[in-house]
């Protein structure tokens, strides 16, 4: 299933009036055995020809994710800062956006070691990914890459990880704005907290938080 998703409409892209000039975006839902772990697939696609280059900026999640790009495929971790990327030529982007925590079951590696980088497909998986990248970008169909790299993930499922529900649940609620109101709402320890978000997601939950309380404090002054 594809959800068109306009440029404008997309909060994490900077400057969205100029950047729908320049790409199309869509995402697509995964397949519900998928869903556990995947967020969404999304698609980037530009031509620029005969243009100049385009420097797109995103605020970025706390999710890893799966790309394939032509030579340049690999596994990128969280990123702590805004993400920027060079467009230029001709040229598309797909990527597999995991739920937060919902890498880390497929590798059972900290996943903070990933944090502002990325690794190879043979770091991740120990398969190179130059037959499932060039397989995948010679598709047109968009439906057909979907059904491709998800088959590539059935093939890695591994069991589900129930701190998963945990971490999105924290993430998900608004109210949560500082690490204490974590542990005295699930009754879970400070340390075991930090180290869940460490090992799962590769952020820390005191930055995340610290983030939230940050934009709170923005609007308040916004509308003040």
């Amino acid at each position: 299933m594809q959800l068109k998703l306009e440029v404008e409409k997309s909060k994490a892209i900077l400057n969205p009036k100029a950047a729908e000039k320049k790409f199309q975006l869509s995402r697509h839902v995964p397949t519900q055995d998928l869903s556990y772990f995947v967020n969404h697939y999304w698609i980037v696609s530009w031509d620029l020809s005969n243009q100049e280059p385009y420097l797109q900026e995103v605020l970025t999640h706390p999710c890893v994710n799966l790309v394939f790009e032509k030579d340049h495929s690999r596994i990128a971790g969280v990123t702590t800062g805004k993400f920027s990327y060079l467009l230029k030529g001709k040229g598309m982007v797909f990527a597999v956006m995991f739920r937060p925590g919902g890498f880390y079951p497929f590798v059972k590696f900290p996943v903070s070691t990933l944090t502002d980088r990325a690794i190879s497909f043979q770091d991740a998986f120990g398969v190179e990914s130059n037959g499932l990248e060039e397989a995948m970008l010679s598709l047109q169909d968009k439906g057909k890459m979907v059904e491709l790299v998800e088959q590539f993930l059935r093939e890695k499922l591994p069991e589900q990880d129930k701190n998963v529900e945990l971490i999105n649940h924290i993430i998900a609620n608004r109210e949560i704005i500082r690490v204490d109101d974590v542990v005295s709402q699930l009754n879970i320890s400070k340390r075991t907290l930090q180290r869940m978000f460490r090992m799962e997601i590769g952020n820390e939950l005191a930055h995340l938080c610290w983030e939230r309380l940050c934009g709170f404090h923005m609007l308040a002054w916004l509308l003040g």
